[in-house]
């Protein structure tokens, strides 16, 4: 059966439909490490399109590293890397990082020390009031102001080492790269609420305005707090969409 995506959202690109159908596969296991993938040719009775856009998206997904593609031999979903994290458990806004990866940009607003109020002292197992390092930081794709990130880190992280790296993209990999400390459990909560003052001025919208409020605990491997963090997005900008694979059980039909 054709799975046509022609009569999608004109508005929405075709290749876009595909790259993300594609890394909702891999992410899930249904296309595994080594698997090779469907011809070209083959996609294009899958998808119901022309060859443009399949061409597109799996540019898009050998960019970040999921596939890799060998002449004369086809398409294969890329071995993770010793070091990096289950597929299933990225975050639920991957896709829009992969596919924004190009103009994505990161501003640094301030590093300084603060006390932590009872939310951030609970979320790093701290007591109350106890110094932490807060990060301010925007995150910008395409030109528009998308997400307002604050950061709460543990004291024990040099706050000069964090100034000095400016703009940096990622705060996982600042951490883990600089300091040596893994993400390696993530939850978040999400909820909708108003922008509020600060945050509006930050992302360019109204006071009353809708954002995405993002809570996230991390974790080292021995389930340990590293960072707690908390970000508003821009719910017309960015989507939060999350792909998991059911465990299947010996009564599951």
């Amino acid at each position: 059966m054709t799975n046509s995506f022609e009569s999608k959202d004109k508005s929405t690109q075709l290749y876009t439909q595909i790259f993300e159908d594609l890394l909702n596969k891999i992410k899930t296991g249904f296309y595994s490490p080594g698997m090779q993938l469907p011809t070209e040719l083959k996609m294009e009775s899958i998808y119901g399109v022309s060859r443009a856009p399949i061409k597109q998206a799996l540019g898009k997904l050998e960019n970040a590293g999921l596939i890799t593609r060998h002449a004369g031999k086809g398409t294969f979903v890329a071995e993770p890397k010793p070091d990096s994290y289950p597929r299933q458990s990225m975050g639920g806004f991957d896709s829009q990082y992969i596919y924004n990866g190009d103009s994505i940009r990161c501003q640094t607003l301030t590093v300084e020390t603060i006390l932590a109020d009872e939310t951030v002292s609970k979320a790093l197992h701290l007591q109350s009031n106890s110094p932490v390092i807060h990060v301010s930081r925007l995150r910008h794709a395409k030109n528009e102001v998308v997400f307002f990130l604050n950061h709460y880190l543990l004291p024990v992280i040099n706050i000069e080492e964090v100034k000095a790296s400016g703009d940096f993209m990622s705060m996982p990999d600042l951490l883990q790269n600089k300091f040596g400390m893994d993400h390696f459990y993530v939850s978040e909560e999400i909820s909708v609420r108003q922008a509020g003052p600060v945050a509006a001025r930050m992302l360019e919208i109204k006071d009353n305005d809708a954002v995405m409020f993002v809570k996230r605990f991390s974790y080292n491997s021995n389930y340990d707090p590293v960072a707690y963090s908390e970000y508003c997005v821009k719910p017309n900008a960015w989507t939060y969409k999350v792909t998991y694979r059911r465990k299947r059980t010996e009564n599951a039909n």
